[in-house]
């Protein structure tokens, strides 16, 4: 019997048996830059010896793999991806989701900026503003459901029922079945369960309307309370939400049935861009909404009868139109 048989015959041979398993090299510990500071929270070291996190404003791509990946751990954040995409999630960490990266209405002059935690600021303002930090848990769970849930709004109560030209009040469907009464004004308001439970932070429900309704800057979502002078700025430069009854009646355009271009508009119903998504049109006043969005206001104002949602006349469709007119 030859020896390469009598090798392959013995069992140690087989099963490998004479191979040594190699050995695992150490993995090296994380170099940090050494002038990049790693933030702490309530001024204590909570994440561990020289993990805590980096602060947002570093430019990540001069860091290693490694370190990116452990500071979008910290922030929740998935970090599978190349090195280019991990940059971009611990960018826009505070509105990841879902794989992707949701805008927020940027800021805007005129408003105070909004607290990023541990800040300076007077414990008398942080009182009055009533708000959260931006890095708050339960504030970037709502904004991030608000950039991307589609919302209804099914009514617009009038302002002269409270004497405030600047309070706004709707009656907002979210993603559920349930409409909850949205106010903005002084202090905002929602009666939904996360808005008792969480007091001091503004529901999905109003940032929703906040940021779509009335196009307000950042500096406001975490805003429990929002001063005079924000306020009156806010309802100056926000869109018209609805047109009034008198505004109707007075503007023969809203009876003319001619349909009206859908460019640079919004959805009367969800208030986002129309896209390129089906919509219907109203055969009195000519102006239009997503499809989807109409059956959705009709089913919940049915109680009044099916009106436009523009006009408030009796719905008179004038056929569905998938393209601008």
């Amino acid at each position: 019997m030859s020896s390469s048989q009598m090798d392959m015959d013995d069992p140690e041979t087989l099963l490998g048996g004479s191979q040594k398993t190699p050995k695992k090299t150490p993995k090296k510990p994380l170099q940090y830059p050494a002038d990049i500071p790693r933030l702490t929270r309530f001024g204590r070291g909570t994440y561990g010896i020289k993990t805590g996190p980096l602060p947002d404003g570093t430019d990540w791509s001069e860091l290693s793999v490694d370190i990116i990946k452990e500071q979008l751990m910290m922030r929740n954040v998935p970090t599978d991806g190349r090195k280019q995409v991990l940059v971009n999630r611990l960018q826009n960490w505070q509105t990841y989701y879902d794989g992707q990266t949701v805008d927020i209405r940027p800021a805007a002059e005129g408003f105070d900026p909004a607290d990023e935690g541990a800040s300076s600021t007077p414990k008398s303002t942080k009182k009055q503003r009533n708000g959260v930090p931006v890095n708050d848990h339960r504030h970037i769970m709502s904004t991030k459901k608000a950039m991307t849930q589609r919302m209804y709004i099914i009514k617009q109560y009038a302002n002269e029922e409270w004497g405030d030209p600047n309070r706004l009040s709707l009656a907002v469907r979210g993603a559920g079945a349930d409409i909850y009464t949205v106010t903005i004004a002084h202090e905002t308001s929602c009666t939904c369960s996360a808005a008792k439970f969480n007091p001091r932070s503004n529901c999905k429900h109003v940032i929703y309307v906040l940021t779509h309704v009335l196009r307000a800057p950042a500096e406001i979502l975490p805003q429990r309370r929002i001063s005079d002078d924000e306020l009156a700025t806010i309802f100056a430069r926000a869109p018209k939400i609805r047109p009034t009854q008198a505004e109707i009646d007075n503007d023969p355009a809203f009876k003319d049935g001619v349909p009206k271009s859908k460019e640079g508009k919004d959805c009367i119903v969800c208030y986002q861009a129309f896209g390129d998504l089906e919509t219907v049109c109203c055969g009195t006043c000519g102006h239009h909404a997503h499809t989807g969005c109409f059956a959705t206001f009709a089913h919940e104002s049915s109680g009044w009868g099916t009106k436009c949602p523009t006009c408030q006349a009796k719905w008179n469709p004038a056929g569905k139109s998938e393209q601008d007119v």
